[in-house]
């Protein structure tokens, strides 16, 4: 291996030429500047905490007069950091996007690496690792709301082989690994709604396969009403609810308790899942966030929650999967407010009550 250079973020790139700059002010950008079709605006909902790059969808746009008036460009493979809010934040704008080219946000740096010093998607592994996400976090500057500012993404660290071909390599063999844990991802998530589907068919429709092959419901199967459930249901079935099957507990940790270094899962009410440095639970559980989005998750092995996060561990393993479709089914009702109001969070009762349907057979 050729000779390790350490230097800082501002070293890689042409301060000089303007290369890491940060967005516009808010009122610059606004959404009474937005319009149907033009220069796409980069927004934290572009970024991730995890190893996905960019999201080249869900935008906002500017017209190209206002895009030149803000004159915040990013391009294919430039680096954009997270200054404002959800600080960790590490994309890289792949040469596949659709657009050539974008604005960065009020909350965004741009960065344009020297790709004759250092390959920008080595650049990228390197400040979107967990180590670099710490220092981004303890680098914070707010007091109510995260921030950074330019001279903490100007200096933050980075080592790197002189011979750009290693560099190079290094990455593609991150970018391999990467893939295929994104592949296992997309197969996870395929089988995942699946076995949604499978869950609708039996469990809401009633057609799952009768005596004969055929399906139950439209093929003529006994119905019997039950009160509680407010409709019929097959002959033989039972309503039992989650109560019945587990303790609902939550997490006891606050937000500030998580470490990107750490060794098991932390889950929050947000989508995004951290790491932190202790467990407090060990089992298959379904995690649910009190409020937020009431986002539904499910996860094996040790792992730590917060405060607002439902653990759900059944007592027998076998109703794992029936507890894990059954309560996103009826968090989704939650979220779409079919109870005729607006919800903004969700009580332990209201898990509790969940009824899931078993046969008796």
């Amino acid at each position: 291996m050729s000779k390790i250079i350490t230097t800082t973020l501002e070293k890689i790139c042409h301060p000089e030429k303007g290369e890491i700059i940060s967005g516009p002010f808010g009122s610059n950008i606004s959404s009474k500047y937005f319009v149907e079709e033009g220069i796409p605006v980069i927004r934290g909902n572009n970024l991730s905490l995890s190893l996905d790059k960019f999201y080249d969808d869900g935008f906002v746009f500017v017209t190209q007069e206002k895009a030149d008036e803000l004159n915040c460009y990013a391009k294919k493979m430039d680096l954009i950091f997270t200054s404002a809010g959800t600080i960790g934040q590490v994309g890289l704008i792949p040469n596949t996007t659709r657009f050539d080219k974008y604005v960065i946000s009020n909350k965004q740096i741009r960065v344009r690496i020297d790709t004759d010093k250092v390959d920008a998607l080595y650049a990228y592994y390197w400040f979107a690792s967990p180590w670099i996400q710490k220092l981004l976090i303890l680098s914070n500057k707010g007091s109510t709301v995260p921030l950074l500012t330019l001279w903490e993404v100007k200096n933050l660290p980075i080592s790197y082989p002189e011979n750009i071909e290693e560099q190079h390599n290094i990455a593609l063999v991150l970018e391999t690994i990467t893939k295929k844990i994104e592949n296992n991802n997309r197969i996870n998530r395929e089988l995942e709604s699946m076995a949604k589907s499978v869950y609708d068919y039996w469990f809401l429709q009633f057609e799952f396969p009768n005596k004969n092959g055929k399906p139950y419901k439209s093929s003529g199967g006994k119905m019997i009403w039950n009160d509680e459930l407010k409709r019929e249901i097959p002959e033989g079935w039972k309503v039992m609810h989650i109560k019945e099957l587990l303790k609902v507990v939550t997490g006891k940790e606050d937000a500030n308790f998580s470490s990107p270094n750490g060794n098991y899962k932390f889950f929050t009410c947000a989508q995004e899942i951290l790491q932190c440095a202790e467990y407090a639970f060990d089992g298959s559980a379904v995690l649910v966030a009190g409020n937020g989005d009431f986002n539904v998750k499910h996860y094996s092995g040790k792992f730590n929650a917060y405060q607002r996060t439902y653990v759900l561990i059944p007592n027998d393993k076998k109703y794992f999967a029936a507890i894990y479709l059954a309560v996103s089914e009826r968090i989704l009702q939650f979220k779409n407010g079919s109870n005729g109001s607006i919800v903004k969070f969700i009580t332990k009762g209201d898990i509790e009550k969940i009824p899931i349907l078993f046969t008796e057979k």
